[in-house]
């Protein structure tokens, strides 16, 4: 079992339920699994897109936030 599996059938089981909240310039923001998952996903196809290989590296510099995680599950 892997991260990924395991994101997957969250994903297929509970896709529209919230999984993020977040306050920016003072509007609330929410992600549901099923957006969070497309965005990981994006993520990844910009990736190859770039031509980064399977294990290679990136550095991503900013402040917290949920698009981090994104990053780490796309790669």
């Amino acid at each position: 079992m892997t991260v990924i599996s395991l994101f997957e059938d969250r994903v297929m089981k509970d896709g529209n339920v919230v999984c993020f909240n977040i306050t920016r310039d003072g509007k609330k923001i929410t992600w549901t699994f099923d957006e969070y998952f497309r965005a990981c996903k994006y993520f990844a196809s910009a990736m190859i897109e770039l031509g980064i290989k399977e294990r290679g590296c990136i550095n991503v510099i900013g402040y917290n936030s949920p698009e981090w995680i994104v990053g780490y599950i796309g790669m």
